[in-house]
């Protein structure tokens, strides 16, 4: 008992320690989140184009850029391990609708891809998700983008150099 009598402070200064570190970490998730959503609506449609393609590419994918005019709703075409993927990069100041994937599901076919997904800015609209999930589309939306946003190195790199 005189054992842990004695090192009950230490415990305590652990734990406070542990707890404050916890908060700072925290609040730079916050904070760079912030950043990321700022620099997302800032991007034209081409530089949020490039911006997936880093992605993508720090992922390990394979990514070809479409023509940025008459892309048929394919803006990049991504592959790992022989499965190609259709993505259409949708940057907006609102919800995205059933257009989106209407035109990457049209688009998948046309580019001869296993899968397919949008990748924006916002948010979908309930009958986009629904319409994404019967197509089996993926969707990152603002709260994916920053996950994968934040989950990159190189990208926390750039992001906290920016500040």
């Amino acid at each position: 008992m005189d054992f842990l009598k004695d090192f009950l402070p230490l415990y305590i200064f652990v734990i406070v320690v542990v707890a404050v570190k916890l908060f700072f970490i925290y609040n730079e998730k916050q904070r760079l989140m912030k950043i990321a959503i700022e620099s997302f609506n800032n991007l034209t449609g081409l530089e949020f184009e490039k911006y997936l393609q880093m992605i993508f590419t720090e992922k390990e994918f394979k990514v070809s850029r479409t023509e940025y005019k008459g892309d048929n709703g394919v803006n990049l075409i991504i592959e790992k391990d022989n499965f190609k993927t259709a993505v259409q990069a949708k940057r907006s100041k609102n919800r995205l609708g059933v257009k989106g994937i209407q035109e990457i599901k049209a688009g998948q076919a046309n580019c001869h891809c296993d899968s397919a997904m949008v990748i924006t800015n916002n948010y979908f609209t309930a009958q986009a998700k629904k319409l994404a999930e019967i197509n089996m589309i993926e969707l990152w939306d603002k709260k994916r983008l920053i996950k994968e946003t934040l989950n990159m190195p190189v990208n926390r790199n750039i992001l906290t150099s920016n500040s």
